[in-house]
């Protein structure tokens, strides 16, 4: 098996020259919240850190690493936000490992991978990809673990996978002789090699279900095998031949190997006699039996740490017990962490997971029948874990594991009020991970349970006119309207709930004034997000308005303020406005570098922020006419989008679009084609007006003049403004393709503008209307001096060429 393979590995490592350092972690099969397990072991291996050491004393150990920190459930010195919690704790861990492998070889060891979270297969993957040195991560898991991680099965280069089949007869033979030297007794061969069918595991249990019977055994150093009583069958099962075994211990043994189960994989001799009270188990004996093993060292000083042999082991010993005493001995346990353990951070899940295990909701009525108080006093002990271990989760952006650990909090809480807050706790969460459906339909439960208007209209309103993009199907306009004048009515004056539903009626009507009252509201509380998020608001509301001057005043008083912001989040969401607005401006230049910090902000969050990253570089390559530019960067862009498509989001189809455009332009029709239909397949509903200049650009680009006249079309009046500067300029550059002179001539006269991308389209299809010369040759000179080459040599070609 996996287990001995690692063993055998490890052993013949430490006969290397140079000797690698080796470090391992197992992953949880258990609870929420306890992402980064594995490398917290290793951490604590590495450094001698033991669980009752005070959050101090660990920061004081990791000085020299602060962010590591992050592992052990111990918080930097700066207020992080949970996206750049994140961030600094991969980059932190890829600083410690390459450190180590400048001095030596190491290798990481991650058991269990099959039980990981998405997170620890994120970092997995930074080590090996940025970590430059003799390093070798090793993970051992169930099959089912390259059906979530298909590339590690070999399909990258630095990845490659030894799956591990059932042993043949031979080999199974072989292992049995060797278990049983120095012969195998007539009959055993035939009985364990026909039931174990090539499982390891199930031979070493067959042979020790012999033994433990007393139908195996020795007599003077010779295996004999006794006659099989009448009757006699073996199970045709792993866990069954686990679980017979496990009902042969003496009672005392047996109620040990139990409650070690309700413990964990790895459990300790202390907390084990106190909640078996006077029984008095011999531990020896299940080393003897080989259900357990004992460490070499301790993470609890003055405890003997110990680990279940077998994860199937504990699996059958846990399902062994009664309901009742698993909740009976959940709780015992969770008492005692909470007495004994230093509670960092790092702990929070699992007690949060022993607490609420000790009342879980199908179960409750029959473990504490009669024993109101008792239950009562550990149901809310468990709420307030849960509640705790969901806030510690969030702070490393661990989101669907906070989702789940509120959820279960709900469950258990009885309160109504309380669930009113737990249901606003799970939808301002869902809003973090862009789950527009989840968050509504907590906010909706909030409601109907008592939660206070003035609170949650705002944030339905706010987080709505922020995140629009956050369903499916577009959410209906009236709807939204309607939450914005109740959080208006409803929101108390003079707090941050206040300046939401204002900002929220700036943003979601482009409404200039009550941007400028959100801006002021903001400033009196002195809180820099909210005046960043106002000026936001304004800035957008002036390029509606056509005031370019006044919005890049705003822009850049957002900027002064950006060095105080911890949210990467709304880092990005600033840089992006800001690239948007120096693009509006024909300032390309300022704007890709702009957009190139962008993509250095978003390098270490999610998939979902690195396309909005590269989404908008590719945005900008298209106004500058960069075709090849995003034709290189589509692959890069499909990976994205690939993992990013459980998120909804606009920029999924746009960047697709974009793509498709280029390689029109490339002439690769079968490209484009594809490119097209993966963006059509994501089912975005509803958002014609994000996407429209994509697919304007998309028929330009195949010269396919009657998709191009429906798109032209299609456009309301009303879209064509200022801040949808790329719009209107390829709406323009269509009516000329089109030779839709007339429009043209209405309609471009109104954007000529002393400067702007816009105003330099704009006078490049009058100059084709007029077939003016002057004109075509300043529309040329407008593009060039602002780096969109392309462009310009378009408006040059039309120069030289014959009038229309």
């Amino acid at each position: 098996g996996k287990t001995r393979l690692m063993r055998e590995l490890w052993g013949w490592l430490s006969t290397q020259s140079p000797e690698p350092i080796r470090r391992a972690g197992r992953t949880l099969s258990y609870g929420r919240g306890t992402t980064y397990w594995p490398m917290g072991e290793i951490l604590k291996e590495h450094f001698s850190i033991s669980e009752d050491d005070a959050p101090a004393q660990v920061a004081a150990t990791l000085a020299d690493h602060p962010h590591l920190g992050l592992t052990l459930g111990v918080a930097a010195e700066e207020d992080l936000h949970p996206l750049a919690a994140r961030e600094r704790l991969h980059d932190a861990w890829v600083d410690f490992v390459a450190a180590l492998v400048r001095v030596q070889p190491a290798v990481l060891l991650v058991e269990d991978l099959h039980w990981a979270d998405e997170d620890l297969f994120d970092l997995i993957d930074t080590l090996v990809r940025q970590v430059d040195g003799p390093l070798l991560v090793l993970g051992t898991a169930r099959p089912e673990l390259l059906d979530r991680r298909p590339a590690w099965g070999g399909a990258r280069s630095r990845t490659s996978a030894m799956p591990l089949d059932a042993l043949p007869v031979d080999d199974t033979d072989r292992l049995l002789t060797q278990l049983l030297r120095p012969e195998v007794p007539p009959g055993v061969r035939e009985i364990v090699v026909e039931r174990a069918e090539g499982n390891p595991f199930f031979v070493e249990e067959l042979v020790a279900t012999l033994i433990d019977r007393g139908l195996l055994r020795r007599d003077d150093g010779t295996w004999i095998f006794g006659d099989l009583p009448s009757g006699f069958a073996l199970p045709d099962s792993v866990q069954a031949v686990v679980g017979a075994r496990i009902d042969l211990l003496p009672e005392a043994e047996k109620a040990a190997l139990q409650a070690a189960a309700v413990i964990g994989r790895t459990f300790w001799s202390g907390p084990l006699y106190e909640l078996l009270a006077d029984a008095g188990p011999d531990i020896g004996l299940l080393e003897e039996r080989e259900f357990v093993r004992r460490r070499p060292g301790s993470t609890l000083p003055g405890e003997r740490e110990y680990v279940i042999k077998h994860a199937l082991t504990r699996e059958v010993a846990y399902r062994s017990l009664t309901k009742a005493r698993r909740a009976e001995l959940h709780a015992a346990f969770a008492s005692w962490l909470e007495r004994h353990a230093e509670i960092r951070d790092e702990v929070v899940p699992l007690l949060a997971h022993h607490f609420a295990e000790a009342v879980k909701a199908e179960d409750v009525d029959i473990a504490w029948a009669g024993r109101d108080a008792e239950r009562q006093k550990l149901q809310a002990s468990a709420v307030s874990w849960l509640r705790r271990a969901a806030d510690v989760a969030v702070a490393r952006y661990e989101i669907d594991d906070a989702l789940a650990l509120l959820r279960r909090a709900i469950e258990l809480e009885p309160d109504a009020a309380r669930r009113a807050e737990l249901w606003y706790e799970v939808g301002h969460t869902s809003a973090l991970k862009y789950d527009g459906q989840g968050f509504v339909a907590a906010m909706e439960r909030a409601l109907e349970l008592g939660a206070p208007e003035g609170r949650v209209y705002p944030e339905l309103a706010h987080q709505t006119s922020q995140r629009r993009g956050m369903w499916r199907r577009r959410l209906d306009a009236s709807l939204v309207d309607g939450w914005i004048e109740r959080a208006l009515a409803s929101a108390p004056e003079g707090t941050p709930d206040r300046v939401k539903a204002v900002l929220a009626n700036s943003t979601w009507h482009d409404d200039l004034a009550a941007g400028q009252e959100a801006l002021a509201l903001a400033e009196k509380l002195e809180d820099d997000e909210l005046r960043s998020l106002a000026l936001a608001a304004v800035q957008v509301a002036y390029e509606q308005l056509g005031d370019l001057d006044a919005a890049r005043r705003m822009s850049e008083q957002r900027a002064d303020l950006l060095d105080g912001i911890t949210d990467p989040d709304h880092l990005a969401d600033a840089l992006m406005n800001h690239a948007d607005l120096a693009a509006n401006l024909g300032r390309f230049a300022e704007a890709r570098a702009t957009a190139a910090r962008l993509e250095e902000t978003v390098a270490g969050l999610t998939p979902h922020h690195r396309v909005h990253g590269l989404g908008l570089s590719m945005r900008l390559d298209a106004a500058a006419g960069e075709w090849e530019a995003i034709r290189a960067a589509t692959n890069r862009a499909e990976k994205w989008i690939e993992m990013n498509l459980e998120t909804p989001c606009i920029f999924n189809v746009g960047v697709l679009l974009l793509a498709a455009q280029a390689m029109a332009y490339g002439r690769d029709t079968a490209a484009a084609d594809r490119l097209e239909a993966s963006a059509t397949g994501i089912g975005m509903v509803g958002y014609e007006d994000f996407q429209a200049s994509r697919w304007i650009g998309l028929a330009l680009a195949r010269g396919d003049l009657t998709r191009l006249r429906t798109a032209v079309d299609s456009v309301p009046q009303q879209e064509l403004t200022l801040g949808a500067w790329d719009l209107v300029a390829v709406w323009l550059d269509a009516l000329a393709a089109l030779g839709d002179w007339e429009r043209v001539e209405a309609e471009a006269s109104r954007w000529v503008r002393p400067h702007g991308y816009v105003a330099a389209m704009a006078v490049k299809v009058l100059g084709l209307a007029r077939q003016d010369d002057d004109l075509l040759s300043d529309a040329a000179a407008r593009f060039e001096a602002m780096g969109a080459a392309w462009h310009a040599a378009r408006a040059r070609t039309a120069l030289k060429g014959p009038k229309h």
